[in-house]
């Protein structure tokens, strides 16, 4: 009879890259280990998460993979902009799982980058905000004019 102990968890899973829609992950390699798997959970999938307890944290169930493979990074794609998300990830060896890695990683993702339209209470000027800069559209004119000169 083999016994095989189980690979150590890894650590240091940190977030690179943060954007609107997307975050790259890494974590320390293990050298035992032949595969890693990488589990997500979003907002949607845990609204009544109190942020303020002791364990802000999704409960396992809560939680699905996002990733198999050998690498011990992964870019996670198509992610919803503004959310809070958690990740955790733990190595295999042989089918035998580690403990999942030394902390569970909350991210969240940017506000989504472009235009938000807002109408003025007389309904008759345009005002747009593009990150950060106010531009707005006077009713008589058919310019947009701008913090840094006209737009069309």
């Amino acid at each position: 009879l083999v016994f095989q102990e189980a690979p150590d968890p890894p650590s240091d899973l940190v977030a690179k890259d943060v954007t609107d829609s997307s975050v790259l992950l890494q974590w320390s390699a293990i050298k035992e280990s032949s595969h890693y798997i990488l589990q997500m959970c979003t907002e949607d999938r845990y609204p009544n998460l109190d942020l303020a307890s002791t364990r802000p944290f999704p409960e396992d169930s809560s939680f699905t993979i996002i990733y198999e493979g050998p690498q011990n990074e992964f870019h996670v794609k198509s992610l919803p902009s503004n959310e809070q998300h958690w990740f955790r990830v733990r190595a295999c060896s042989n089918n035998i799982m580690s403990r999942w890695c030394n902390k569970t990683l909350s991210v969240k993702t940017k506000e989504e980058r472009g235009f938000s339209w807002d109408r003025a209470a007389s309904h008759k000027e345009t005002v747009i905000s593009m990150e950060g800069q106010r531009v707005q559209r006077s009713p008589s004119s058919s310019h947009w004019v701008c913090a840094f000169g006209t737009c069309d």
